[in-house]
């Protein structure tokens, strides 16, 4: 890893403002007007600050208020502001910025309530971090009223980047950074993951180059750079912090041009050259965080794309910083502002031409009114046109039908010679040549075969009208298997009769009937089972935990009993819950833990509501649940949380599990001490039954255990065998232990002596241990106290 030294408060920057608030400060973004106007925008534990922010000057505009919240992401588009919050009703704030000089808050969707982060890219809103869902995506084409169009869960990610149809999610729990082919909004898949990047926390994709870099957020969290030219086999390049960091932590990261603009918490802003991503170089910071203290303190975020290259730095105690950048290639106050709303487009019925169209703003980026200028128009970077100011539209003719062409706008004031930058736009003549997918409408399993509603698509790839339309192919798990006639726009309803007992994928494409033809791209694929599932079933919450689950399915096999593995996405997707009895769910042992989100929590509700049995093994998540729904379905409470080694459990006598003595060699860290709320009953404990490991839930319609350790843990295979038998045996017939309430000293027979007992344990000369709890709670409140007395004494009177 490299590590670079610093000594002084910047390097290659200068301030040029300071703005302070008297509340905490979180994240920052920007926005700027066609005028050239820009504005910063921060985020507050109380709201949003929208700030002017010019050479000279820097005043708020507007204060737009938001629920208490130490977190806040905002993001930009098509002139509206975006704010996501952590606060549990906060939603999605909407702020107009129509009128730059008074933003109004104008809108606050609400299908969601809590959020960490928010990225826009190309009109749709990705919001993670989220309720229900780790992964929501919102259609902007309407800015004012987002509309919902697709989802994905699978992990939890605390930030994503983008980079044409690929989004990278950044799964700070499982140290794993997710691909999600997102070409389809409506329909997100994952296409793979690599692992081994500590706490990722944030990221961004080099547009110059086929690199990711990652910042992880967590003691001696660093900068990581990823070669993704092979998404089959990414590789790590290079690593970057700067000295005396390795118990501080960076935080989030941009790039612009050449340069990873970083917020590095105490360190302040810190500015990498990545024009050689193996050798990153430091290039420039600016400190904003006196001392080193804390490993949360200081810069919070940074937005490094402002035209005038005004560089925004939010540190958290110290507020608002705008900087210069001596090596930000920015635009001179005198240059043109380049044409806006650009556009190029061409279709079949108008082959062999393209049309632009685009918008004179007809100033100068200091606001001064641009009066003699020319556009000049670049064709595949070829200048085939000069037009006076008067025109704002342009026809190419006699062009190659099939050919992809690019469009360049580039504005010159006649009077200085100065160039505006550069718009470009690409286009296919006669519209793109590959039509687009079929769409999935619908998918099932009758009983008898796979059924799947398809709907033929009626656009090119560039969305552009389709002309034509051959072939309809259907490929189950990498194979093609059928080839069916289609016409644009048509309703198919594919059958296939595969074996049962398996998952199938499918994927379809179509083709034209050109020579030679065009193929679109291929559908995401769609996961079927054929045939009824299993009795048990075997899910990993997350990808840290698969090998947990594979193994307890090992051991279903060395019993001879049936069982089926499913993926955290086939078990939200389940629906059938025919010939289902039992389901066991693996989340892991912290650090490896997994997020249960809202969206599981219901599944697993709703299939407790169906008379399914439910085992759930998990440390830290148990205190994590607390207050839950589902939580409260395991009558458990949590005793503590702490990190100490365990290497033996015990059975109960009187349990199922009487005379077990378990010896554990799994992870050790953070194991929750549960505790019983009748008529659960803790089956394993430690030597001093002072608190539960494992507890058994007996219920009219289902069953439940809750663990809290790792079962791949258990070195010996033969005790292991017998705690899974015991396991299924009390979730199939809901066993109940033969205490006997009220009988404190187990002698088989309630009297005086057990009264004296249970009144010591209410006025605490001796404390009850689980066993001893469970039997002096008589009337299962989960409280020992005067009416367990009068219980006891009602029962001795009635012998």
């Amino acid at each position: 890893m490299l590590i670079t030294f610093l000594c002084a408060q910047e390097l290659n920057t200068e301030l040029i403002h300071n703005y302070q608030y008297e509340a905490n400060v979180n994240d920052i973004w920007g926005y700027s007007t066609p005028l050239g106007d820009e504005y910063a925008i921060v985020g507050l534990q109380n709201g949003t600050s929208i700030v002017f922010v010019s050479q000279d000057e820097i005043y708020e505009v507007a204060f737009i208020p938001g629920e208490n919240s130490t977190w806040r992401d905002i993001k930009e588009w098509n002139n509206h502001i975006y704010i996501g919050t952590e606060n549990g009703s906060g939603g999605i704030q909407i702020v107009s910025m129509e009128n730059p000089s008074n933003p109004e808050l104008i809108q606050v969707w609400d299908g969601i309530g809590s959020s960490h982060n928010i990225m826009i890219d190309d009109g749709y809103l990705y919001i993670i971090g989220a309720d229900n869902e780790d992964l929501y995506i919102l259609d902007l084409q309407n800015p004012s009223n987002p509309e919902l169009i697709g989802t994905w869960s699978g992990d939890y990610f605390h930030d994503v980047c983008i980079k044409n149809d690929l989004l990278f999610g950044c799964a700070i729990g499982t140290n794993m950074m997710h691909i999600l082919d997102i070409s389809d909004k409506s329909n997100p898949y994952s296409i793979g993951f690599f692992e081994d990047v500590p706490a990722a926390h944030a990221c961004w994709v080099d547009p110059l180059n086929d690199v990711l870099v990652t910042a992880s957020e967590t003691t001696g969290g660093h900068i990581m750079n990823w070669d993704i030219s092979n998404l089959n086999d990414i590789q790590l390049i290079s690593e970057w912090a700067p000295d005396s960091s390795e118990s501080k932590s960076a935080h989030n990261v941009f790039i612009r041009d050449n340069y990873a603009y970083i917020s590095y918490y105490v360190f302040g802003l810190q500015i990498l050259d990545i024009t050689n991503p193996t050798e990153p170089q430091l290039a420039g910071y600016y400190d904003t965080y006196p001392g080193m203290d804390g490993l949360f303190n200081g810069a919070w975020g940074t937005y490094p794309y402002q035209p005038s290259c005004n560089i925004y730095i939010s540190d958290r105690q110290t507020g608002l910083y705008v900087i210069k950048f001596e090596d930000c290639l920015g635009v001179d106050p005198e240059d043109p502002i380049p044409p806006q709303n650009f556009t190029v487009y061409s279709d079949y019925l108008t082959q062999n031409l393209v049309q632009l169209n685009w918008e004179n703003s007809e100033l100068l980026y200091d606001n001064t009114q641009l009066l003699n200028f020319d556009i000049f128009i670049y064709e595949n970077s070829q200048l085939i046109e000069i037009l006076n100011n008067s025109e704002n539209s342009y026809i190419r003719n006699n062009l190659i039908d099939g050919e992809n062409y690019t469009y360049k706008l580039i504005v010159k004031d006649t009077n200085t010679d100065s160039l505006s930058i550069p718009v470009s736009k690409s286009v296919w003549v006669g519209g793109h040549p590959n039509p687009n997918p079929p769409q999935i409408l619908s998918s099932q399993f009758n009983n008898l075969n796979v059924q799947i509603e398809l709907r033929m698509p009626s656009f090119q790839h560039d969305n552009t009208p389709l002309d034509d339309l051959a072939y309809l192919i259907a490929i189950r798990n990498g194979s093609i298997i059928d080839t069916t006639p289609v016409i644009i726009d048509e309703l198919i309803l594919f059958q296939d009769n595969p074996f049962n007992g398996y998952f199938y994928e499918y994927n379809f494409f179509v083709v034209d009937n050109e020579s030679p033809v065009n193929l679109s791209e291929i559908s995401n694929p769609i996961e079927i089972y054929a045939g009824q599932y299993p009795s048990n079933l075997i899910i990993p919450l997350c990808q840290a935990t698969t090998d947990n689950a594979l193994h307890f399915q090992q051991d279903l096999t060395r019993l001879d009993l049936e069982s089926l593995f499913l993926t955290i996405n086939q078990f939200l997707d389940l629906e059938s819950y025919t010939n289902i009895q039992n389901l066991f769910l693996f989340s892991g042992i912290f650090p490896n833990d997994c997020n249960i989100n809202e969206n599981i929590q219901n599944k697993l509700s709703n299939l407790l509501s169906n008379g399914k049995n439910i085992y759930l093994e998990g440390s830290d998540i148990w205190t994590n649940l607390n207050h839950t729904n589902l939580y409260s379905q395991f009558n458990i409470n949590v005793i503590s949380n702490i990190d100490v080694n365990f290497f033996e459990f015990y059975g109960v006598n009187g349990s199922l599990t009487e005379g077990l003595i378990l010896d554990y060699m799994g992870q050790n860290n953070w194991i929750d001490y549960l505790h019983s709320i009748p008529p659960a009953y803790p089956i394993l404990t430690d030597f001093n039954l002072e608190y539960a490991l494992t507890i058994a839930n007996p219920q009219e319609n289902f069953n439940t255990i809750a663990n809290s350790f790792e079962l791949a843990g258990i070195s010996d295979e033969i005790q292991r065998l017998i705690l899974i038998q015991n396991i299924i045996e009390f979730l199939i017939n809901s066993n109940n232990p033969n205490w006997i309430k009220g009988d404190v000293n187990y002698n088989n027979i309630v009297n005086i002596i057990d009264i004296i007992l249970i009144i010591e344990f209410i006025i605490e000369i001796q404390n009850p241990n689980e066993v001893e709890y469970w039997i002096s709670d008589l009337n299962d409140d989960d409280i020992i106290n005067i009416q367990d007395i009068t219980l006891i004494i009602n029962q001795i009177l009635a012998n």
